[in-house]
């Protein structure tokens, strides 16, 4: 029987503040805000003195914002893991330091496995040391922060090893965007479609930056 594997790097409180802070959040919630707490900042942006003081006003909704939108971003991440791995028979690796615990916006199971990275305060960890923990493995799947950094040197090192490595590109950085495309699907990956709304010059772009990249999904066409 094939052996399959989910791996979710670095799921920390640190890093998914600065997700839910950074991308926008959805009209909803949005909508919400404004109905229970605009008016309570309609008397402090009346009086600001000074650009600072709105930057100031605008990160503190920004948080609000970021707060409202953290339950549903958890539910559909753990829905999306859920569907996608744990129904299809892939055991649940969670990648962090020892430094960060985990946070409570991802679900742990009983039967999952932590893996602590053994970085000790270096930027990088060995990927070699969380792979090893990891093998044997048929099907490798990752995700988790960043796709561009982390996550990508971990799935080139499992290529180089010979190890089926896909990276499941929806429950990375870019999940907060994801949810909001009417395309986006909870049970199935890709769900993007770099074809629709694009010019055929944006689709050959979005395809030459993964080429060489194989444990990107590369099957649009």
């Amino acid at each position: 029987m094939e052996t399959r594997k989910f791996a979710f790097i670095y799921p920390t409180d640190e890093i998914f503040n600065q997700e839910l802070s950074n991308h926008p959040v959805p009209n909803q919630i949005i909508s919400q805000w404004t109905r229970d707490r605009e008016h309570l900042f309609l008397p402090k942006i009346q009086a600001v003195k000074s650009q600072r003081e709105v930057r100031k006003i605008q990160a503190e909704v920004r948080r609000e914002q970021a707060e409202l939108f953290r339950p549903t971003y958890s539910q559909k991440l753990n829905s999306c893991i859920n569907h996608r791995y744990r129904k299809n028979n892939f055991q649940v690796y969670w990648v962090s330091t020892s430094q960060e615990p985990i946070s409570s916006v991802v679900q742990v199971h009983p039967e999952d496995h932590l893996i602590d990275d053994n970085a000790n305060g270096k930027t990088y960890a060995n990927p070699d040391f969380i792979l090893d923990q990891i093998l044997p493995v048929d099907r490798l799947v990752l995700a988790g922060f960043h796709l561009g950094d982390c996550v990508e040197r971990i799935a080139r090192r499992a290529h180089k090893r010979r190890i089926n490595v896909l990276v499941d590109e929806d429950l990375t950085e870019f999940f907060a965007w994801r949810l909001m495309d009417p395309d986006f699907r909870i049970k199935t990956y890709p769900t993007y479609n770099p074809q629709k709304g694009n010019r055929i010059s944006s689709f050959e772009h979005f395809m030459r930056i993964r080429k060489g990249k194989p444990w990107l999904y590369q099957d649009y066409v």
